[in-house]
């Protein structure tokens, strides 16, 4: 039986659905490091990340997998184990985030997270991206010709029927794993998204790191704010699912640094959360963001102007109008539906010279 280790920093739900057609298939194992890199300071993250890198070459050193699939939201955290075993194991690269995609400058990027990027990309034996036409770009940019697997990160055994909380109440989640800052006077932050829903008498429960505890330190005198902190992902699906909605935004101003490839090709993680939850979703206006949400009539996509004048009584009539979408988007985007793909996809890895 071949064998597959998995690594990737703080990414125990993904391991959850990889674990389906991988365990059944393989002898495999994960591993995360030492994982929730909280710390802000930096020296102390990197310290972490050199620990968490050694404990993974011991480990795949042990184990001698066939396959390793490395997942990273930087290249950097992992381009080490790409040199060290890249002659060795087929190596398959997870990017959380495909910075080439970022800038429509690509030197933009720090060099130094450039150069890992193309060893990750070009030393890999195939590629695993969770947004539309990622691979076009990162074929363009790199030039490489390897198989390519478009992951959706929704799973089955985690489906529950939605929750509704009372009629004259209205309870919104905001997953925000990273924090957004309010740059200037026409941008919206985190907590300018959030005061203007407490505004409106709406309770948002934000799930987030608990280093970001202080910077929502105006809100939480509020009765309709509640910090949730750090959940693992089974549970965070159980609590969304409690609530009526999932909320999206990333309302800078127009994102000069920003590319629109970029948007036409991100997926967050939140709103599959939120699909998977079986909540509606309500998001702005623009890239695959829109699409996802708007084509599959899974919530609201809306303009700043539009959410700044959306009432509470809307959302709640409105909460049950998306339920028949949901129930049969999530059935038919769950991973467990992608099985049969993937390993057609990891045959193919093997064939790559």
């Amino acid at each position: 039986m071949e064998k597959v280790f998995v690594y990737g920093f703080n990414l125990g739900f993904l391991f959850e659905k990889l674990k389906v057609p991988l365990d059944s298939t393989f002898k495999t194992q994960y591993y995360e490091g030492y994982t929730k890199i909280k710390k802000r300071n930096f020296f102390l993250k990197i310290l972490i990340v050199i620990f968490s890198l050694f404990g993974a070459f011991r480990r795949i050193k042990q184990f001698k997998p066939d396959f390793l699939i490395l997942i990273a939201s930087r290249p950097a955290f992992i381009t080490p184990l790409v040199c060290i075993f890249r002659k060795k194991i087929k190596i398959i690269y997870f990017p959380y985030d495909v910075m080439c995609a970022v800038y429509d400058d690509y030197s933009k990027n720090p060099f130094f997270e450039r150069v890992a990027e193309e060893i990750c990309f070009k030393s890999c034996k195939g590629v695993i991206h969770k947004g539309p036409d990622q691979d076009k770009i990162i074929k363009i940019q790199f030039k490489i010709n390897v198989p390519f697997f478009n992951i959706r990160l929704i799973s089955k055994k985690s489906f529950l029927k939605p929750l509704k909380s009372p009629n004259s109440e209205l309870h919104v989640a905001d997953v925000c794993w990273s924090f957004i800052h309010k740059n200037s006077a026409t941008q919206y932050g985190e907590v300018d998204t959030i005061q203007i829903l407490i505004n409106k008498k709406i309770h948002v429960h934000v799930f987030t790191n608990p280093i970001y505890y202080k910077e929502f330190e105006k809100l939480h005198q509020s009765k309709y704010f509640h910090f949730r902190g750090f959940l693992k992902h089974s549970e965070l699906i159980t609590e969304i699912n409690k609530l009526d909605y999932g909320i999206h935004f990333d309302f800078l101003e127009e994102k000069e640094k920003n590319s629109d490839k970029y948007y036409d090709t991100d997926m967050p993680n939140r709103l599959y959360d939120y699909l998977e939850a079986g909540i509606p979703i309500i998001n702005e206006n623009r890239g695959n963001h829109y699409k996802f949400v708007m084509n599959n009539k899974l919530g609201f996509s809306l303009t700043k102007r539009e959410f700044q004048a959306i009432t509470k009584e809307e959302l709640i009539n409105k909460r049950d109008y998306f339920d028949k979408e949901i129930e049969e988007t999530r059935e038919l985007l769950c991973f467990e539906n992608q099985i049969t793909e993937f390993l057609e996809f990891m045959k193919k890895v093997k064939e790559v010279k």
